[in-house]
């Protein structure tokens, strides 16, 4: 589901990725964040920043993953 998901993203966007390695990007980035999660909150604590929420860090994660992929649009010479 996540590969579709992916692939949908980059022809939509007309992005020349690799869908197999953005699709695992992406998978990593959300696993690491649930198992990272207390220790990030752990960090902000320390660091005497308010605590984001998962949903909050999985919308952040997830913006800057799709930005990232859309700095490789096909470009229109091609």
């Amino acid at each position: 589901m996540l590969v579709d998901t992916v692939a949908a993203l980059c022809e939509a966007e007309h992005l020349d990725v690799d869908v197999s390695v953005a699709s695992k990007l992406a998978w990593s980035a959300m696993q690491g964040l649930l198992v990272l999660h207390p220790t990030m909150l752990h960090l902000d604590e320390l660091e005497g920043r308010e605590p984001a929420s998962r949903e909050e860090l999985v919308m952040r994660f997830n913006r800057i993953l799709v930005d990232g992929l859309r700095a490789h649009r096909v470009s229109s010479g091609r």
